[in-house]
């Protein structure tokens, strides 16, 4: 069995020095408190996170800006938070395409700006203050956009997430992918005054 040291030095062999640590008094998922943080630079270090969880039978919890970790019901664990912060940016916008590809823990505020600058926006309007682009995805969380242009899930042209099993896999169009909102699904990486 591995010890508790072993492990924090495979959390930072996979994170860095400054991105695992041990969880502190706020590090909780609707009240159940969690042992470890680790914060991964990539998707392949989420994968390795995952299986390393996996071997030392870890429960872990994905958090973005954890505005919804407190929705739903008390995990029994919380072994492992991983945090999604350095998931973040919008890693392509293809304007032509109306299609983006945003990482998980990009705030839904950061990718809304980033996108307004070339004139974009996503049709997304979640009513939590600070969320990241993966929370809305994960819970499904929208405002009054989806009456027009759909939900988040109808939106969505491709994700690409890491199983329970800590195996990469993608999902249509390719990772967080979003398409414009004509005809076709998609997370409407649409033009303000333009009509769906």
């Amino acid at each position: 069995m591995t010890t508790r040291g072993a492990l924090f030095r495979s959390l930072v062999d996979i994170c860095g020095m400054r991105f695992a640590r041990l969880a502190g008094p706020a590090d909780t998922v609707a009240g159940t408190p969690a042992s470890w943080v680790a914060a991964p630079p990539t998707i392949d270090g989420v994968a390795a996170i995952v299986r390393l969880a996996v071997e030392h039978d870890l429960a872990v919890v994905a958090r973005g800006a954890a505005t919804k970790l407190d929705w739903g019901a008390r995990p029994a664990r919380a072994d492992l938070l991983l945090d999604t912060g350095r998931l973040a940016g919008v890693w392509h916008h293809a304007p032509t395409e109306g299609v983006a590809e945003i990482g998980a823990g990009t705030p839904l505020r950061a990718a809304q700006a980033a996108l307004g600058r070339g004139g974009w926006r996503l049709a997304l309007d979640a009513p939590s203050v600070g969320a990241t682009v993966g929370g809305v995805i994960a819970a499904d969380e929208s405002g009054p956009l989806a009456h027009r242009f759909g939900s988040v899930a109808d939106q969505l042209a491709g994700v690409s997430y890491v199983s329970a099993t800590g195996i990469l896999t993608h999902s249509g169009a390719g990772p967080l992918t979003v398409r414009p909102t004509a005809a076709s699904a998609g997370c409407s990486a649409a033009r303000p005054g333009r009509s769906a």
